[in-house]
């Protein structure tokens, strides 16, 4: 977790995509504050996890981070951890297309390092965001994903942009 004086820092230098979730209690404190006055200039990202074990109450899910993060809408709610194309049952994208429908999320979206089933939502426009492991060492996402992006039309946020800090070490000597 980076931190609050991390997070303040980030905001004065310009950075306005912000992903929270409830148990990050500092990310959570930070965006009360910041969005009671600047609330259209930030672009506030957070979901409900897939379990395995059972589908989760979105509903739920939503009202309590709308609660967290004292804002009447989030800008990306995403259904995230989805593995396979089967952990995104049909009334999953409809749940939150109604969430959207009554404007309390901007956009919907999954989590997945699933690329080819990533790249078939793209080319069905299922979803307005994907959010994809995407890094120097994991590419396929430009032979799996891009091309199906249809001029833009559905966003992406990349994760695990150093593979877990992996890319950015120093190399060993041998």
């Amino acid at each position: 977790r980076p931190g609050k004086p991390t997070i303040y820092k980030a905001l004065d230098e310009g950075v306005n995509f912000f992903f929270g979730f409830g148990i990050d209690t500092q990310m959570t404190s930070v965006m009360r504050d910041v969005l009671k006055t600047n609330r259209k200039q930030i672009v506030l990202a957070t979901g409900a996890y897939n379990y395995i074990w059972g589908y989760p109450n979105l509903r739920r899910t939503l009202e309590k981070r709308l609660r967290q993060f004292g804002t009447d809408y989030i800008d990306v709610f995403l259904f995230l951890g989805v593995m396979k194309p089967k952990e995104f049952p049909t009334k999953a994208l409809e749940e939150m297309q109604g969430f959207r429908e009554e404007g309390k999320v901007r956009a919907i979206g999954i989590s997945t390092h699933d690329r080819k089933f990533a790249g078939r939502l793209a080319e069905e426009k299922a979803l307005d965001v994907l959010m994809i492991r995407y890094n120097a060492a994991h590419r396929g996402a430009e032979r799996d994903i891009f091309p199906n992006l249809h001029d833009h039309e559905t966003g992406i946020i990349g994760y695990t942009a150093t593979r877990w800090t992996y890319l950015i070490r120093r190399p060993k000597k041998h």
